[in-house]
Protein backbone atom coordinates (compact mmCIF):
# COMPACT_ATOMS: atom_id res chain seq x y z
CA UNK A 1 0.00 0.00 0.00
CA UNK A 2 1.26 3.60 -0.77
CA UNK A 3 2.19 5.85 2.15
CA UNK A 4 0.84 8.72 2.35
CA UNK A 5 3.24 12.24 2.89
CA UNK A 6 1.60 12.75 5.97
CA UNK A 7 2.19 9.22 7.39
CA UNK A 8 5.90 9.40 6.05
CA UNK A 9 6.61 12.57 8.55
CA UNK A 10 6.65 9.70 11.37
CA UNK A 11 8.18 6.84 9.96
CA UNK A 12 11.14 8.96 8.43
CA UNK A 13 12.04 10.15 12.05
CA UNK A 14 10.72 7.07 13.81
CA UNK A 15 12.58 6.33 17.48
CA UNK A 16 13.44 2.71 16.76
CA UNK A 17 14.70 -0.01 19.85
CA UNK A 18 18.17 -1.22 19.92
CA UNK A 19 18.41 -2.76 22.46
CA UNK A 20 14.40 -3.98 23.53
CA UNK A 21 13.81 -2.59 27.21
CA UNK A 22 10.24 -4.11 27.27
CA UNK A 23 9.37 -7.19 25.09
CA UNK A 24 10.45 -10.55 26.53
CA UNK A 25 9.05 -12.01 23.07
CA UNK A 26 11.02 -11.71 20.77
CA UNK A 27 14.29 -10.53 21.99
CA UNK A 28 16.99 -9.64 19.14
CA UNK A 29 20.04 -12.48 20.57
CA UNK A 30 22.62 -10.64 18.06
CA UNK A 31 22.23 -7.17 19.52
CA UNK A 32 25.12 -6.48 21.83
CA UNK A 33 25.31 -4.17 24.36
CA UNK A 34 28.97 -3.47 22.42
CA UNK A 35 29.78 -1.30 19.60
CA UNK A 36 32.98 -3.19 18.25
CA UNK A 37 30.91 -3.87 14.87
CA UNK A 38 30.48 -7.93 15.42
CA UNK A 39 27.20 -10.58 15.14
CA UNK A 40 26.69 -13.64 16.85
CA UNK A 41 24.39 -16.46 17.25
CA UNK A 42 23.93 -19.15 19.31
CA UNK A 43 27.17 -20.49 18.01
CA UNK A 44 29.57 -17.89 17.36
CA UNK A 45 30.65 -14.40 17.15
CA UNK A 46 31.81 -12.52 14.01
CA UNK A 47 33.85 -9.42 13.25
CA UNK A 48 35.60 -7.43 11.00
CA UNK A 49 39.66 -5.97 11.33
CA UNK A 50 40.95 -3.86 9.13
CA UNK A 51 43.98 -2.68 11.73
CA UNK A 52 46.73 -4.69 9.79
CA UNK A 53 45.56 -2.72 6.59
CA UNK A 54 44.26 -5.96 5.42
CA UNK A 55 40.25 -7.33 5.73
CA UNK A 56 40.10 -10.44 8.05
CA UNK A 57 37.23 -11.76 9.22
CA UNK A 58 37.72 -12.94 12.85
CA UNK A 59 35.39 -15.06 14.88
CA UNK A 60 35.45 -16.35 18.52
CA UNK A 61 33.39 -15.99 22.07
CA UNK A 62 31.96 -13.20 23.44
CA UNK A 63 30.85 -13.06 26.58
CA UNK A 64 28.31 -10.80 27.66
CA UNK A 65 27.55 -9.19 30.97
CA UNK A 66 24.44 -6.96 31.56
CA UNK A 67 24.30 -5.32 35.24
CA UNK A 68 21.29 -4.56 37.10
CA UNK A 69 19.51 -1.38 37.55
CA UNK A 70 20.08 0.58 40.66
CA UNK A 71 19.01 4.00 41.10
CA UNK A 72 18.97 4.61 37.59
CA UNK A 73 21.82 2.76 36.51
CA UNK A 74 24.24 -0.38 35.62
CA UNK A 75 27.37 -1.37 34.48
CA UNK A 76 27.81 -3.99 31.24
CA UNK A 77 30.74 -6.09 30.59
CA UNK A 78 31.77 -7.52 27.69
CA UNK A 79 34.68 -9.54 27.18
CA UNK A 80 35.82 -10.96 23.45
CA UNK A 81 38.70 -14.34 22.30
CA UNK A 82 38.82 -14.01 19.02
CA UNK A 83 40.73 -15.51 16.00
CA UNK A 84 41.11 -15.63 12.35
CA UNK A 85 40.94 -18.83 10.04
CA UNK A 86 44.53 -19.81 10.51
CA UNK A 87 44.78 -18.46 13.66
CA UNK A 88 48.23 -16.24 12.78
CA UNK A 89 45.82 -13.44 14.61
CA UNK A 90 44.54 -13.22 18.00
CA UNK A 91 42.42 -10.95 19.62
CA UNK A 92 41.42 -10.38 23.75
CA UNK A 93 39.29 -7.92 24.37
CA UNK A 94 37.73 -6.97 27.44
CA UNK A 95 35.30 -3.34 27.81
CA UNK A 96 32.70 -2.29 30.68
CA UNK A 97 30.31 0.27 30.24
CA UNK A 98 28.44 2.75 32.62
CA UNK A 99 25.28 3.12 31.67
CA UNK A 100 22.62 6.11 33.04
CA UNK A 101 18.68 5.20 31.97
CA UNK A 102 16.73 8.67 32.33
CA UNK A 103 13.21 8.72 32.26
CA UNK A 104 11.11 11.18 30.38
CA UNK A 105 7.70 10.35 31.63
CA UNK A 106 5.40 12.57 30.04
CA UNK A 107 6.49 11.71 26.68
CA UNK A 108 6.92 7.81 27.66
CA UNK A 109 10.32 7.62 26.75
CA UNK A 110 13.54 5.98 28.18
CA UNK A 111 17.20 7.72 27.42
CA UNK A 112 20.11 5.54 27.94
CA UNK A 113 23.20 7.02 27.82
CA UNK A 114 26.64 5.13 27.68
CA UNK A 115 30.58 5.80 28.35
CA UNK A 116 33.32 3.51 28.64
CA UNK A 117 34.67 3.08 32.08
CA UNK A 118 37.70 0.77 31.38
CA UNK A 119 38.92 -1.48 28.40
CA UNK A 120 41.87 -3.85 27.90
CA UNK A 121 42.56 -4.84 24.68
CA UNK A 122 45.66 -6.81 22.66
CA UNK A 123 46.10 -8.48 18.92
CA UNK A 124 49.09 -10.24 18.31
CA UNK A 125 49.46 -10.63 14.19
CA UNK A 126 52.04 -13.29 13.32
CA UNK A 127 53.97 -12.96 9.88
CA UNK A 128 56.27 -15.73 9.49
CA UNK A 129 59.29 -15.63 12.08
CA UNK A 130 58.04 -12.01 13.29
CA UNK A 131 55.26 -10.87 15.43
CA UNK A 132 53.31 -7.64 15.88
CA UNK A 133 51.29 -6.41 18.80
CA UNK A 134 48.85 -3.74 19.01
CA UNK A 135 47.76 -2.73 21.82
CA UNK A 136 44.82 -0.18 22.84
CA UNK A 137 46.09 2.45 25.08
CA UNK A 138 43.65 5.34 25.07
CA UNK A 139 39.94 4.53 23.89
CA UNK A 140 37.22 7.49 24.18
CA UNK A 141 33.64 6.11 23.74
CA UNK A 142 29.80 7.32 24.23
CA UNK A 143 26.47 6.59 22.89
CA UNK A 144 23.01 7.54 23.47
CA UNK A 145 19.90 6.01 22.94
CA UNK A 146 16.01 6.81 23.17
CA UNK A 147 13.39 4.58 23.39
CA UNK A 148 9.98 5.24 22.63
CA UNK A 149 7.39 3.10 24.51
CA UNK A 150 3.81 2.76 22.94
CA UNK A 151 1.93 -0.21 23.77
CA UNK A 152 2.47 -3.00 20.94
CA UNK A 153 5.73 -1.52 20.12
CA UNK A 154 8.98 -0.19 20.94
CA UNK A 155 10.91 2.22 19.08
CA UNK A 156 14.70 3.26 19.01
CA UNK A 157 17.32 5.48 18.24
CA UNK A 158 20.89 5.55 19.04
CA UNK A 159 23.72 7.65 17.66
CA UNK A 160 27.41 6.03 19.45
CA UNK A 161 31.01 7.64 18.44
CA UNK A 162 34.46 7.35 19.47
CA UNK A 163 38.42 6.92 19.17
CA UNK A 164 40.66 4.10 19.97
CA UNK A 165 44.67 4.45 19.54
CA UNK A 166 47.13 1.69 19.81
CA UNK A 167 50.42 1.46 20.14
CA UNK A 168 52.70 -1.38 18.42
CA UNK A 169 55.15 -3.35 19.69
CA UNK A 170 55.03 -0.54 22.83
CA UNK A 171 57.08 2.12 20.75
CA UNK A 172 57.26 1.17 17.04
CA UNK A 173 53.83 3.19 16.15
CA UNK A 174 50.60 3.99 16.73
CA UNK A 175 47.09 2.90 15.22
CA UNK A 176 44.53 5.93 15.48
CA UNK A 177 40.41 4.84 14.58
CA UNK A 178 38.01 7.25 14.91
CA UNK A 179 34.24 6.51 14.43
CA UNK A 180 30.84 7.09 14.85
CA UNK A 181 27.48 5.29 13.89
CA UNK A 182 23.39 5.92 13.97
CA UNK A 183 20.87 2.90 14.59
CA UNK A 184 17.23 2.59 14.34
CA UNK A 185 14.78 -0.24 15.07
CA UNK A 186 11.53 -1.77 16.67
CA UNK A 187 10.20 -4.89 18.65
CA UNK A 188 7.00 -6.29 18.99
CA UNK A 189 5.17 -9.83 19.74
CA UNK A 190 5.51 -10.55 15.85
CA UNK A 191 9.30 -9.30 15.16
CA UNK A 192 12.19 -7.02 15.69
CA UNK A 193 14.74 -5.30 13.59
CA UNK A 194 17.98 -3.53 13.76
CA UNK A 195 20.14 -1.57 11.58
CA UNK A 196 22.84 0.23 12.33
CA UNK A 197 25.12 2.44 10.03
CA UNK A 198 28.84 3.37 10.91
CA UNK A 199 31.99 5.00 9.37
CA UNK A 200 35.40 4.69 10.33
CA UNK A 201 38.49 6.41 9.66
CA UNK A 202 42.25 4.88 10.42
CA UNK A 203 45.45 6.25 10.82
CA UNK A 204 48.80 3.96 10.77
CA UNK A 205 52.32 5.33 12.02
CA UNK A 206 54.83 3.11 11.67
CA UNK A 207 58.75 3.86 12.61
CA UNK A 208 61.67 2.03 11.18
CA UNK A 209 62.95 -0.78 12.29
CA UNK A 210 66.22 -1.27 11.11
CA UNK A 211 66.57 -4.75 12.23
CA UNK A 212 63.63 -5.96 10.72
CA UNK A 213 64.01 -4.29 7.91
CA UNK A 214 60.94 -2.40 7.91
CA UNK A 215 61.03 0.96 6.83
CA UNK A 216 58.72 3.92 8.25
CA UNK A 217 55.77 4.20 6.54
CA UNK A 218 52.14 5.45 7.36
CA UNK A 219 49.06 4.74 5.38
CA UNK A 220 44.74 5.79 5.93
CA UNK A 221 41.76 4.16 5.22
CA UNK A 222 38.04 4.18 5.39
CA UNK A 223 35.21 2.15 6.47
CA UNK A 224 31.74 1.80 6.16
CA UNK A 225 29.59 -0.71 7.38
CA UNK A 226 25.73 -1.96 7.30
CA UNK A 227 24.46 -4.00 10.48
CA UNK A 228 21.43 -5.94 10.11
CA UNK A 229 19.63 -7.61 12.72
CA UNK A 230 15.79 -9.06 12.33
CA UNK A 231 13.71 -11.83 14.74
CA UNK A 232 10.47 -12.87 12.72
CA UNK A 233 7.72 -15.10 14.19
CA UNK A 234 5.99 -16.75 11.59
CA UNK A 235 2.78 -18.33 11.15
CA UNK A 236 2.39 -20.78 8.34
CA UNK A 237 -0.18 -23.15 7.65
CA UNK A 238 0.08 -26.69 6.70
CA UNK A 239 -2.17 -29.13 5.05
CA UNK A 240 -3.10 -32.21 5.45
CA UNK A 241 -4.64 -35.05 3.14
CA UNK A 242 -8.20 -34.84 4.61
CA UNK A 243 -9.07 -38.69 3.30
CA UNK A 244 -6.13 -39.72 5.94
CA UNK A 245 -6.20 -37.82 8.74
CA UNK A 246 -9.43 -35.99 10.79
CA UNK A 247 -8.41 -32.58 10.27
CA UNK A 248 -7.40 -30.63 6.86
CA UNK A 249 -4.19 -29.06 8.47
CA UNK A 250 -2.97 -27.22 10.94
CA UNK A 251 -0.28 -23.59 11.84
CA UNK A 252 3.10 -23.83 12.42
CA UNK A 253 4.47 -21.38 14.40
CA UNK A 254 7.98 -20.47 13.95
CA UNK A 255 10.90 -18.02 15.04
CA UNK A 256 13.73 -17.36 13.04
CA UNK A 257 16.49 -15.39 13.93
CA UNK A 258 19.48 -13.44 11.26
CA UNK A 259 22.14 -11.38 11.67
CA UNK A 260 24.10 -9.62 8.48
CA UNK A 261 27.20 -7.58 8.35
CA UNK A 262 28.22 -5.52 5.39
CA UNK A 263 31.57 -3.91 5.11
CA UNK A 264 32.84 -1.32 2.77
CA UNK A 265 36.30 -0.88 3.17
CA UNK A 266 39.00 1.73 0.73
CA UNK A 267 42.69 -0.08 2.55
CA UNK A 268 46.00 0.30 1.16
CA UNK A 269 47.41 -2.50 -0.81
CA UNK A 270 49.36 -4.03 1.55
CA UNK A 271 52.68 -6.52 0.37
CA UNK A 272 54.96 -8.22 3.28
CA UNK A 273 53.30 -6.14 5.98
CA UNK A 274 54.43 -2.53 4.21
CA UNK A 275 51.54 -0.54 1.90
CA UNK A 276 52.24 -0.92 -1.80
CA UNK A 277 52.24 2.36 -4.08
CA UNK A 278 50.53 0.17 -6.61
CA UNK A 279 46.99 2.03 -5.91
CA UNK A 280 44.32 0.58 -3.69
CA UNK A 281 42.37 -2.33 -2.06
CA UNK A 282 38.68 -1.35 -2.54
CA UNK A 283 35.72 -4.28 -2.02
CA UNK A 284 33.18 -5.71 0.36
CA UNK A 285 33.35 -7.80 3.22
CA UNK A 286 29.93 -9.66 3.52
CA UNK A 287 28.25 -12.56 6.48
CA UNK A 288 25.39 -13.90 7.35
CA UNK A 289 24.20 -15.68 10.33
CA UNK A 290 21.32 -17.47 11.29
CA UNK A 291 20.39 -19.05 14.79
CA UNK A 292 18.40 -22.44 14.55
CA UNK A 293 14.33 -22.03 13.45
CA UNK A 294 12.23 -22.62 16.70
CA UNK A 295 9.27 -24.78 15.41
CA UNK A 296 6.23 -25.35 17.77
CA UNK A 297 2.34 -26.45 16.30
CA UNK A 298 -0.65 -24.61 17.68
CA UNK A 299 -3.68 -25.76 18.22
CA UNK A 300 -5.96 -27.71 15.70
CA UNK A 301 -8.52 -25.47 14.96
CA UNK A 302 -12.34 -26.96 14.30
CA UNK A 303 -15.15 -24.51 13.99
CA UNK A 304 -18.27 -25.25 11.91
CA UNK A 305 -19.45 -22.15 11.06
CA UNK A 306 -16.81 -20.60 9.79
CA UNK A 307 -16.26 -23.43 7.13
CA UNK A 308 -17.50 -20.98 4.16
CA UNK A 309 -17.37 -17.36 5.75
CA UNK A 310 -14.94 -14.69 4.06
CA UNK A 311 -13.56 -14.46 7.38
CA UNK A 312 -12.65 -18.43 8.24
CA UNK A 313 -9.00 -17.73 7.37
CA UNK A 314 -8.47 -14.70 9.65
CA UNK A 315 -10.64 -16.55 12.62
CA UNK A 316 -8.35 -19.59 12.91
CA UNK A 317 -5.62 -18.12 12.57
CA UNK A 318 -5.85 -15.71 15.27
CA UNK A 319 -8.10 -19.15 17.26
CA UNK A 320 -5.15 -21.19 16.86
CA UNK A 321 -2.59 -18.85 18.04
CA UNK A 322 -5.17 -18.42 21.31
CA UNK A 323 -6.00 -14.52 20.19
CA UNK A 324 -9.52 -15.28 20.08
CA UNK A 325 -11.44 -18.00 21.24
CA UNK A 326 -14.83 -19.98 20.08
CA UNK A 327 -17.22 -21.49 22.11
CA UNK A 328 -16.94 -25.74 21.59
CA UNK A 329 -17.02 -25.94 17.71
CA UNK A 330 -19.05 -22.51 17.12
CA UNK A 331 -17.23 -19.22 16.78
CA UNK A 332 -20.84 -16.98 15.70
CA UNK A 333 -18.81 -14.96 13.27
CA UNK A 334 -21.82 -12.70 12.39
CA UNK A 335 -22.72 -11.92 15.98
CA UNK A 336 -21.47 -8.46 17.31
CA UNK A 337 -17.81 -8.47 19.47
CA UNK A 338 -18.25 -6.89 22.94
CA UNK A 339 -15.72 -4.55 24.58
CA UNK A 340 -14.35 -7.25 26.97
CA UNK A 341 -14.09 -10.16 24.56
CA UNK A 342 -12.18 -7.51 21.88
CA UNK A 343 -9.70 -5.84 24.29
CA UNK A 344 -8.58 -9.16 25.70
CA UNK A 345 -7.92 -10.34 21.85
CA UNK A 346 -6.23 -7.04 21.67
CA UNK A 347 -4.43 -7.52 24.78
CA UNK A 348 -3.34 -10.88 23.79
CA UNK A 349 -2.30 -10.03 20.52
CA UNK A 350 0.53 -7.38 21.82
CA UNK A 351 0.96 -9.04 25.10
CA UNK A 352 -0.15 -5.63 26.92
CA UNK A 353 -0.66 -7.50 30.31
CA UNK A 354 3.25 -9.08 30.38
CA UNK A 355 4.33 -5.30 28.99
CA UNK A 356 2.39 -3.85 31.81
CA UNK A 357 4.38 -5.48 33.94
CA UNK A 358 7.61 -5.18 33.26
CA UNK A 359 7.37 -1.38 32.82
CA UNK A 360 6.13 -1.32 36.79
CA UNK A 361 9.22 -3.83 37.82
CA UNK A 362 11.91 -1.74 35.61
CA UNK A 363 10.94 1.89 34.23
CA UNK A 364 8.16 2.31 36.88
CA UNK A 365 4.63 3.45 36.55
CA UNK A 366 5.39 7.02 35.72
CA UNK A 367 5.52 5.69 32.16
CA UNK A 368 1.63 4.78 31.93
CA UNK A 369 -0.88 6.66 31.20
CA UNK A 370 -3.52 5.57 34.10
CA UNK A 371 -1.87 4.56 36.52
CA UNK A 372 -3.51 1.77 39.44
CA UNK A 373 -0.79 3.04 41.61
CA UNK A 374 -0.51 1.54 45.03
CA UNK A 375 -3.84 0.02 44.37
CA UNK A 376 -4.71 -4.02 44.50
CA UNK A 377 -8.47 -3.64 43.71
CA UNK A 378 -9.72 -3.44 40.12
CA UNK A 379 -10.15 0.02 38.25
CA UNK A 380 -13.25 -1.09 37.21
CA UNK A 381 -16.63 -1.65 38.99
CA UNK A 382 -17.86 -3.92 36.57
CA UNK A 383 -14.72 -6.21 36.10
CA UNK A 384 -13.76 -8.67 38.68
CA UNK A 385 -10.60 -10.07 38.98
CA UNK A 386 -12.11 -13.61 38.33
CA UNK A 387 -13.62 -12.65 35.08
CA UNK A 388 -11.85 -13.69 31.79
CA UNK A 389 -9.36 -11.18 30.37
CA UNK A 390 -9.63 -8.66 33.12
CA UNK A 391 -5.57 -8.18 33.23
CA UNK A 392 -6.06 -7.38 29.26
CA UNK A 393 -8.58 -4.80 30.48
CA UNK A 394 -6.91 -3.10 32.84
CA UNK A 395 -3.46 -2.84 31.29
CA UNK A 396 -5.23 -2.05 27.97
CA UNK A 397 -6.72 0.86 30.13
CA UNK A 398 -3.25 1.74 31.72
CA UNK A 399 -1.91 2.36 28.38
CA UNK A 400 -4.65 4.60 27.18
CA UNK A 401 -5.66 2.03 24.60
CA UNK A 402 -8.81 2.11 26.03
CA UNK A 403 -11.21 4.02 27.91
CA UNK A 404 -13.98 3.15 30.37
CA UNK A 405 -17.73 4.45 29.38
CA UNK A 406 -18.00 6.20 32.46
CA UNK A 407 -16.40 6.41 35.90
CA UNK A 408 -15.26 3.22 36.94
CA UNK A 409 -17.57 1.71 34.39
CA UNK A 410 -16.25 -0.35 31.29
CA UNK A 411 -19.12 -1.81 30.58
CA UNK A 412 -17.02 -4.99 28.96
CA UNK A 413 -20.65 -7.40 27.67
CA UNK A 414 -21.44 -3.68 25.30
CA UNK A 415 -20.97 -3.59 21.75
CA UNK A 416 -18.38 -1.57 20.09
CA UNK A 417 -18.27 0.87 17.07
CA UNK A 418 -15.95 0.30 13.79
CA UNK A 419 -14.45 3.62 14.90
CA UNK A 420 -13.46 2.57 18.72
CA UNK A 421 -12.02 -0.36 17.51
CA UNK A 422 -9.94 1.48 15.05
CA UNK A 423 -8.81 4.13 17.18
CA UNK A 424 -7.94 1.22 19.76
CA UNK A 425 -5.74 -0.26 17.22
CA UNK A 426 -3.95 3.15 16.29
CA UNK A 427 -3.32 4.26 19.81
CA UNK A 428 -2.06 0.11 20.71
CA UNK A 429 0.49 1.13 17.95
CA UNK A 430 1.44 4.41 19.81
CA UNK A 431 0.64 6.22 16.07
CA UNK A 432 -1.98 8.81 17.44
CA UNK A 433 0.96 11.21 17.29
CA UNK A 434 2.23 10.22 13.95
CA UNK A 435 1.41 13.27 11.89
CA UNK A 436 0.70 16.75 13.33
CA UNK A 437 -1.50 17.46 10.43
CA UNK A 438 -3.48 15.36 8.17
CA UNK A 439 -6.02 15.78 4.77
CA UNK A 440 -9.64 16.99 5.53
CA UNK A 441 -11.21 13.82 4.74
CA UNK A 442 -9.91 10.49 5.31
CA UNK A 443 -10.96 8.74 1.58
CA UNK A 444 -13.37 7.09 2.79
CA UNK A 445 -16.88 8.10 0.81
CA UNK A 446 -18.96 8.43 4.27
CA UNK A 447 -16.37 10.83 6.07
CA UNK A 448 -18.69 13.50 6.95
CA UNK A 449 -20.34 10.74 9.33
CA UNK A 450 -16.69 9.78 10.85
CA UNK A 451 -16.65 11.35 14.74
CA UNK A 452 -13.76 14.47 14.66
CA UNK A 453 -12.38 12.18 18.22
CA UNK A 454 -11.99 9.29 15.07
CA UNK A 455 -10.44 10.86 12.37
CA UNK A 456 -7.21 10.92 12.79
CA UNK A 457 -7.11 6.92 13.87
CA UNK A 458 -9.00 6.20 11.09
CA UNK A 459 -7.14 8.36 8.55
CA UNK A 460 -3.98 6.63 9.55
CA UNK A 461 -5.54 3.00 9.83
CA UNK A 462 -6.57 3.30 6.31
CA UNK A 463 -3.16 4.59 5.13
CA UNK A 464 -1.38 1.52 6.43
CA UNK A 465 -3.92 -1.24 5.44
CA UNK A 466 -5.70 -1.51 8.81
CA UNK A 467 -8.94 -0.77 7.83
CA UNK A 468 -10.52 -0.65 4.33
CA UNK A 469 -14.11 0.26 3.53
CA UNK A 470 -16.66 -1.55 1.90
CA UNK A 471 -18.30 -1.91 -1.27
CA UNK A 472 -19.36 1.11 -2.12
CA UNK A 473 -16.28 2.88 -0.07
CA UNK A 474 -17.97 3.40 3.02
CA UNK A 475 -16.48 3.21 6.80
CA UNK A 476 -19.23 2.87 8.90
CA UNK A 477 -17.75 4.34 11.91
CA UNK A 478 -21.10 3.75 14.35
CA UNK A 479 -22.14 0.20 13.04
CA UNK A 480 -20.81 -2.22 15.67
CA UNK A 481 -18.22 -4.29 15.10
CA UNK A 482 -18.91 -8.08 14.06
CA UNK A 483 -16.45 -11.17 15.24
CA UNK A 484 -15.93 -11.83 11.85
CA UNK A 485 -14.97 -7.86 11.12
CA UNK A 486 -12.98 -8.07 14.75
CA UNK A 487 -10.75 -11.04 13.74
CA UNK A 488 -10.45 -9.53 10.04
CA UNK A 489 -8.83 -6.31 12.02
CA UNK A 490 -6.69 -7.76 14.24
CA UNK A 491 -5.21 -9.91 11.71
CA UNK A 492 -4.00 -7.35 9.61
CA UNK A 493 -2.43 -5.39 12.88
CA UNK A 494 -0.55 -9.10 13.04
CA UNK A 495 0.23 -8.33 9.81
CA UNK A 496 1.62 -5.38 10.21
CA UNK A 497 3.42 -5.74 13.14
CA UNK A 498 5.03 -8.99 11.48
CA UNK A 499 5.51 -7.49 7.70
CA UNK A 500 4.46 -3.97 7.14
CA UNK A 501 6.09 -2.30 9.49
CA UNK A 502 9.28 -3.82 8.45
CA UNK A 503 9.10 -2.89 4.87
CA UNK A 504 8.38 1.03 5.25
CA UNK A 505 10.98 1.06 8.01
CA UNK A 506 13.87 -0.99 6.19
CA UNK A 507 13.45 0.79 3.32
CA UNK A 508 13.73 4.43 4.74
CA UNK A 509 16.21 3.31 7.05
CA UNK A 510 18.78 1.97 4.53
CA UNK A 511 18.14 6.17 3.17
CA UNK A 512 17.64 7.45 6.59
Amino acid sequence: MKKSGFFKIKTAVCKILLVSLIFIFPKISFALPGYEGGIKNEVEYIEPLFITGEPVLLKGKVTVSEGRVKDGKRQDRISYNLYNEDKTILLTRSLTFDVTIREIKEKKQVIEDAEISRFSENITVKRGKTQDRFSLISYSFSSSQVTDIAPAVDYSSLNFGGRKVYSINRDEGEVVIEFSAKGVGYSNAFGSVEIRKGSYIINYKRKENQKLNIPAFLWDAKIDSEIYWEVVRDLTYIKNDPKLISFEGGYLEEQKESAKIKYYYDLPRIKDGVPDSAGRNTGTIEKLLETTPKSKRTEIVKVYDLNNHWAREDAEKLISLGIIEQKGNYFYPDSFDRRGSFAKALGKLIDSSARIAKIKETSGRGLLKNSNEGSNNSIFDDVSEKDSGFEYIESLYEFGVMEGTAYKLFSPDKTLTRAEAVTSIVRALGLMDAISEYPSSTGFADDGNIPLWAKKAVFIARDIGIVKGDRAGCFRPYDPLTKAESAALLTRLVKYLKDDIKKDFVKRSLSY
